[in-house]
């Protein structure tokens, strides 16, 4: 698990529609971990979103997930 941080107007809510109209398997919430979201000041901004990224996932999938990233 890693974590980016980058300044963006974009709501994380539009992040994650952004990056799902890519054919990305994304979701924005808190993901069970609510006190690390409000300790981080992250509730006003929709939680975290979270990329699902795993093993078997080929460097194609992955080198769009940089690709979609970088567009935003």
């Amino acid at each position: 698990m890693f974590r980016l941080k980058f300044d963006c107007a974009l709501s994380n809510r539009q992040i994650t529609q952004l990056l799902a109209e890519k054919g990305l398997f994304v979701w924005t919430g808190d993901f069970y971990a609510s006190s690390m979201i409000d300790c981080l000041e992250l509730r006003g901004r929709g939680g975290l979103v979270r990329i699902g990224i795993a093993p078997y996932n080929t460097k194609d999938e992955l080198e769009k997930v940089i690709d979609a990233l970088k567009q935003i």
